[in-house]
């Protein structure tokens, strides 16, 4: 694993992130891609990858979401590219390119890893929905979505669509099943309260 070039892409994607994302980003700000790249190598080391797997995971991890200085949707492929661009200058190899791309475009809800690099990088990118600190994780996006589309969001409106996101998802490494999976169970069973003591 190179050390150096992991180095200049963390100062390049935090430049990028801290310099040019909007304001109305409460969510997808730096501390998200540091709290990503922290859970790949949480995750790698249970699921052994090698050093030059966890080199692919964890660049695709600070380029994730840099796509946001641009725009919203499809923000993923712009990642791709500040990714590619940045890594081809550095000559690094293009079959490894490749592997970064197709790890940051699995992001894309609804996600569809189709290998474990793939995997590791969606279980990281979303994996505050197997945390304790999920509802203030949450708050954050919905104060990002309120100030993106300049309008509030009644809160059984958002708890709806989070639960409905919730069900839709799931984690695809073994390491995410056995150690969020539990706890995402109990942040759905507590927006289901929520959301029920407010239709009462």
């Amino acid at each position: 694993m190179n050390s150096n070039l992991l180095s200049e892409v963390k100062e390049y994607a935090t430049k990028l992130i801290e310099e040019k994302s909007s304001k109305d980003y409460f969510y997808h700000t730096i501390a998200h891609t540091k709290d990503v790249v922290n859970a790949v190598y949480e995750i790698s080391k249970e699921e052994q990858l090698r050093d030059e797997e966890l080199e692919i995971v964890l660049i695709a991890a600070w380029f994730h979401d840099t796509g946001y200085t641009e725009k919203v949707v499809g923000h993923e492929e712009i990642s791709a590219m500040y990714a590619s661009n940045f890594l081809t200058d550095k000559n690094f190899s293009t079959e490894k390119i490749d592997e970064v791309i197709a790890c940051i475009l699995a992001t894309k809800v609804p996600q569809k890893p189709n290998s474990l690099l793939q995997e590791v990088m969606c279980d990281a990118d979303l994996n505050h929905l197997g945390r304790e600190n999920f509802f203030e994780r949450n708050e954050l996006y919905k104060k990002e979505l309120e100030a993106i589309h300049k309008k509030k969001l009644s809160e059984i409106e958002f708890l709806t669509t989070t639960i409905a996101f919730i069900n839709e998802h799931h984690f695809f490494t073994k390491y995410a099943k056995d150690i969020f999976q539990p706890q995402k169970e109990k942040n759905i069973q507590k927006l289901i309260e929520q959301l029920n003591s407010l239709l009462k």
